[in-house]
């Protein structure tokens, strides 16, 4: 991908942003999984590694959805409402501001919930 003009476009930015959360499920959670067919436990047996699993597992493979579901409604809007984002102002509030609320949400949120909450085994 070396035309900038691609890159830059409205309608890739969702886009690359779904790529960038499913390229860790891919990496990370592959492994993880094949691992613990082999060996039948999660190695090396440390907590952070279950930790970073769920984060993998929930945090972007969650984002991944949730950015592919604003995708769809951002499509939509570039289709079909293209004058809503004609000037700054509109791509600032329907294009960049919901795209980075969407990210900082669930990345904040899945990292608080599974590395700064307390878990109690029963």
């Amino acid at each position: 991908m070396m035309n900038r003009r691609r890159r830059s476009a409205l309608h890739n930015h969702a886009i690359f942003i779904v790529i960038l959360f499913n390229l860790p499920v891919q990496i990370i959670d592959i492994n993880f999984h094949l691992l613990f067919l082999h060996y039948g436990s999660v190695q090396p047996p440390k907590p952070i590694v279950c930790l970073i699993w769920w984060l993998n597992d929930y945090g972007f493979y969650i984002g991944g959805i949730m950015v592919m579901a604003w995708l769809a409604i951002e499509r939509h809007i570039l289709v079909f409402h293209k004058q809503w984002i004609a000037n700054l102002t509109g791509r600032l509030f329907l294009h960049y501001l919901p795209m980075a609320t969407i990210v900082t949400y669930i990345l904040l949120f899945y990292i608080i919930v599974i590395f700064f909450l307390n878990c109690e085994d029963t």
